[in-house]
């Protein structure tokens, strides 16, 4: 079976919702996840968690700079109660 790469017209992204630079704690998780692997050196591309790792984020204790992402988080969510996974373009 082959793979077949098709060309990208246009992304589509919301707001942000995270910084991989600044949320020390979230990023640990995805890296233990594998979630960064899919990501160039600078941290940069497409980038799949599922919500059962933001699940897990939410409930940890994190420094004060992390709790505006915890909340973001949250929200993200509550909103979206069916998804299992989120794809983020991180650039």
């Amino acid at each position: 079976m082959s793979i077949r790469a098709h060309i990208v017209e246009k992304i589509d992204y919301k707001g942000e919702v995270f910084n991989l630079w600044h949320d020390k704690k979230l990023l640990a998780l995805l890296e233990i996840e594998g979630c960064l692997d899919s990501l160039n050196t600078d941290l940069c591309g497409l980038m799949e968690v599922p919500r059962s790792l933001f699940e897990t984020y939410i409930k940890i204790n994190v420094p004060d700079e992390e709790k505006y992402t915890q909340n973001n988080i949250k929200k993200l969510l509550k909103d979206n109660p069916d998804t299992e996974y989120f794809m983020f373009y991180c650039f």
